[in-house]
């Protein structure tokens, strides 16, 4: 059902894509191929031995984009296929589609829908992003996002999104999980009483499911964005969550015969509260950029029995030394944390570290290299383990932009 779902709602972005590129102001077809060699000297990310391979990766796409005045439209179409050169085992294809699509119904009301599905199976998949990581399973992640915004006033407007996400298995020692997050935002221009400034108030509802567990997160903030001048800008909002968890469990019944006992299911439930906000900084300047952002709140723990309270920190740096070359640096902190029936099923405590500086250089408008390294680190206080790895990366992208 999951499936059928995802291909009705990408063949309706597809078809939508299409029909209107008779009318669409910008049309542009860019199919891409990317080859990339790695040396990873910890595959399996392991606190208790290393193993070490090359992985070569071929990766070719096809983006499709359909702009109209009233109208935007895009698809995207991945695929990633891995060859380890010592580790055949975790030789992969995945696979990653997603379509967006962006309707203006007036000059006050728009509306916006997606869809994305990613097949995948590397070990360190997310961990730039949440910290955790995940065996050598294969995983199907589904995720659908529909909503609206409207503009109440010339200073005042109101948005209204839904968004599904799933991620389910193929393996039974990793937990199949599903979250429905409902949000609303209302966002007001405040340049009358301080420049540059928008002032918004978000409050949202999340449930989780995952087997044998189901944590709800009600949470609310308040905050504002300002622009300092044309280039520099910060960021913060902050407020109060509330999870209310429930979760599978079972406790021994004496039976009424010496030493023999029933086991006896029954559920389990909590309830918690704390701080959820963001705070951040971005900068866009004529040669250089940077962004800084500082994250707290309950979150999904994928392929885990439950959630986790997650406080991340990530840093973005980019500088344009000339026309046909970049060096960045990107750095990220995560701290997931979370007690046993409260917010998960097990106790988390893990503490993870990324850096990567990198260099982009383009040999034509058609052709880029880009080298990179990446270091990460894993600390586990529950098992009382500490992962690191070092990755360097040479990657070689060919894309040709076709224009009608």
């Amino acid at each position: 059902m999951k499936l059928t779902t995802f291909l009705v709602l990408f063949l309706l972005l597809a078809v939508s894509c299409v029909m209107t590129s008779a009318f669409a102001d910008e049309r542009k077809v860019i199919p891409s191929i990317a080859l990339q060699q790695e040396y990873n000297d910890n595959v399996y990310f392991s606190a208790h031995s290393r193993d070490a391979d090359f992985i070569s990766t071929v990766s070719p796409a096809l983006e499709l984009l359909n702009n109209t005045e009233r109208l935007q439209a895009g698809l995207k179409m991945q695929l990633d296929s891995a060859y380890y050169h010592d580790n055949s085992n975790l030789d992969s294809t995945d696979q990653d589609y997603s379509g967006s699509l962006r309707y203006a119904v007036s000059s006050q009301a728009n509306l916006f829908t997606s869809a994305g599905y990613r097949r995948d199976s590397r070990v360190d998949r997310e961990f730039n992003q949440t910290g955790f990581l995940l065996g050598a399973v294969t995983r199907d992640r589904y995720n659908y996002r529909l909503g609206g915004d409207y503009a109440l006033s010339e200073a005042m407007r109101a948005q209204l999104q839904y968004t599904f996400a799933g991620d389910y298995y193929e393996s039974s020692a990793y937990s199949d999980f599903k979250s429905h997050d409902l949000s609303l935002m209302i966002s007001r221009d405040l340049s009358e009483m301080i420049s540059r400034t928008i002032g918004r108030v978000n409050l949202g509802m999340t449930k989780y499911d995952s087997q044998g567990s189901q944590v709800t997160n009600y949470s609310g903030t308040i905050g504002a964005e300002r622009s300092l001048d044309e280039r520099f800008s910060v960021f913060a909002d902050l407020g109060l969550r509330f999870t209310r968890s429930a979760f599978d469990s079972t406790h021994l019944v004496p039976s009424g015969i010496p030493f023999v006992f029933f086991v006896v299911p029954y559920e389990e439930h909590a309830e918690g509260a704390g701080i959820s906000g963001q705070a951040g900084m971005t900068y866009n300047g004529e040669l250089n950029n940077a962004k800084l952002v500082l994250s707290h709140g309950v979150t999904a723990a994928s392929g885990r029995n439950g959630t986790v309270e997650r406080t991340a920190v990530q840093a973005n740096i980019g500088r344009r030394l000339n026309e046909t070359s970049r060096i960045g640096f990107s750095a990220g902190y995560t701290l997931n944390k979370s007690t046993q029936d409260e917010l998960g099923a097990a106790a988390t405590d893990e503490s993870s570290l990324w850096l990567q500086p990198k260099i982009l250089y383009a040999l034509t408008d058609q052709v880029a290299v880009e080298t990179s390294y990446n270091y990460a680190q894993l600390i586990n206080r529950q098992a009382d383990t500490d992962a690191c790895r070092n990755l360097v990366l040479l990657r070689l992208i060919f894309q040709y932009p076709l224009f009608e």
